[in-house]
């Protein structure tokens, strides 16, 4: 991402922290063994993977989901302009033949002592 961009993104994720944390998969493995539990296996996979410009599906899929931010981004406080914007921005990102950008699920399981 554009720097501008990069910097939303950042601002974004510390204003939606205020009431969830996004980056919580970070966390779990030590929350799982401070919480007492044996046998701890953590799992990660890939959630998305984007090489290259989207395809129309997937953009589809996008639009969805920064909707939803927007609508939670709006409801911390962000003006509807701002976080429009912002979800219009990453659009045009992933649509950038030289993107490459992923996410991945992090599971984590264990036995309770």
């Amino acid at each position: 991402c554009e720097p501008g961009v990069r910097a939303e993104i950042d601002e974004a994720l510390r204003k939606l922290g205020e009431s969830f944390n996004p980056r919580i998969g970070l966390s779990l493995y030590t929350m799982f063994v401070d919480a007492g539990l044996r046998d701890v296996v953590v799992d990660v996979r890939p959630y998305h993977v984007i090489a290259g410009q989207i395809d129309a599906e997937r953009e589809e899929h996008w639009r969805m989901k920064l909707e939803g931010v927007s609508k939670a981004l709006q409801a911390r406080g962000w003006d509807k302009s701002r976080a429009v914007s912002l979800g219009s921005a990453f659009i045009q990102h992933l649509r950038d033949p030289r993107t490459f950008t992923y996410s991945v699920l992090v599971s984590v399981r264990g036995t309770r002592a």
